[in-house]
């Protein structure tokens, strides 16, 4: 069974905080083995 899953990140004025938010989700091993998942951010 293949797993795809979808990060929605609500942001609004916090440039400062994306980048250590996307490095810590893209530092996670759950489901970047397969690149099975998306990052929204909104």
């Amino acid at each position: 069974m293949n797993v795809f899953i979808s990060i929605c990140i609500p942001s609004y004025n916090r440039a400062e905080f994306l980048e250590p938010l996307l490095d810590s989700i893209y530092n996670q091993d759950y489901c970047l083995k397969n690149n099975d998942f998306e990052v929204i951010v909104c």
